[in-house]
């Protein structure tokens, strides 16, 4: 019995760790490719706001000064007491023309120049690894860059893998007993069940092996 019920349960675990990783496996590449659309729909949304705040009608001698305030403001991004910590992996740049820089974080990576291409790239700044998205503004003069490190992104989808993972592995520790419960009470059931060994011999009793 004890052969029977360890053959059979480590033939199921396999099928359950295989199964198991094939599904996790699947869920890691399927919640990266959603997190990543929502957080470049973030980040494209962020850069047009930013458009539309710079846009507002002002006098040319006090847009330097709403640059200013601007520059300011976010540059308290992550130091607020009101705030998150992941404020200083978010970051704005916009140039104006001749590539003068008009408004940005301090947190946001050295660039030499406005990136020439439009969308959304990837790249790495100081040791980090970067997500941009380019919004170039032609009746501006204006390229308006917004971008993330991407273990923002990395750290939210290893969280989903492992509140994913936990309970897979509890459920397949849990079959796994109620299997050795079931097994083993099968075969104790095997003992005692009454067979005839054939017309008009007395019955026997058979074992499980």
């Amino acid at each position: 019995m004890s052969s029977l019920r360890q053959r059979t349960v480590w033939r199921v675990m396999l099928l359950l760790l295989v199964g198991n990783g094939l599904l996790a496996l699947y869920n890691y590449h399927d919640s990266r490719h959603e997190i990543d659309e929502v957080y470049d729909a973030h980040l494209a949304q962020n850069a047009r706001l930013l458009q539309g705040v710079m846009s507002m009608p002002v006098q040319d001698d006090s847009r330097a000064a709403l640059y200013q305030a601007f520059n300011q403001a976010l540059g308290k991004a992550g130091a607020h007491q009101v705030g998150h910590p992941y404020e200083h992996k978010l970051a704005f740049q916009v140039w104006g023309e001749g590539g003068n820089l008009l408004v940005y974080t301090p947190s946001a990576p050295r660039l030499a120049s406005p990136p020439a291409t439009p969308g959304f790239y990837d790249f790495s700044s100081g040791g980090e690894q970067w997500r941009g998205f380019v919004l170039p503004v032609p009746e501006k003069h204006w390229v308006i860059w917004a971008g993330e490190r991407n273990d923002v992104r990395y750290d939210l989808i290893d969280r989903i893998v492992r509140h994913t993972l936990f309970p897979f592995l509890l459920g397949s520790l849990a079959l796994a007993a109620l299997i050795w419960a079931a097994i083993g009470w099968g075969c104790g059931r095997c003992r005692t069940w009454p067979m005839s060994s054939g017309p008009g011999m007395p019955t026997r009793w058979s074992r499980c092996n």
